[in-house]
């Protein structure tokens, strides 16, 4: 297995960059995750806008691969799904 780092960084957008404009899903970033004046960088690998009537709205970026945490059942499960779609297209092509 591979070890990995993923966060997720809350931010608004223009304080200072902006979601869409300055970066997207894919691009490659670097993000000060507390306040020891230590960048993580890495590509940005999901964003999720949040929207409320009390707040401004808020992205929340997740910077690294958040999939390796899934939980070993559901990576089976998804597994199992791919196989059962190969042998269909196998099943069906014959």
């Amino acid at each position: 297995t591979k070890a990995y780092r993923s966060y997720k960084v809350s931010t608004v957008n223009g304080a200072p960059f902006w979601v869409g404009r300055h970066f997207d899903v894919g691009d490659r970033v670097a993000a000060e995750v507390g306040r020891n004046g230590q960048y993580y960088i890495d590509h940005v690998y999901a964003l999720k806008l949040t929207i409320d009537r009390g707040t401004d709205p808020k992205w929340t970026i997740s910077i690294g691969d958040d999939g390796a945490e899934d939980e070993p059942g559901a990576m089976l499960a998804r597994q199992v799904g791919h196989l059962k779609n190969i042998v269909q297209a196998i099943g069906v092509s014959s």
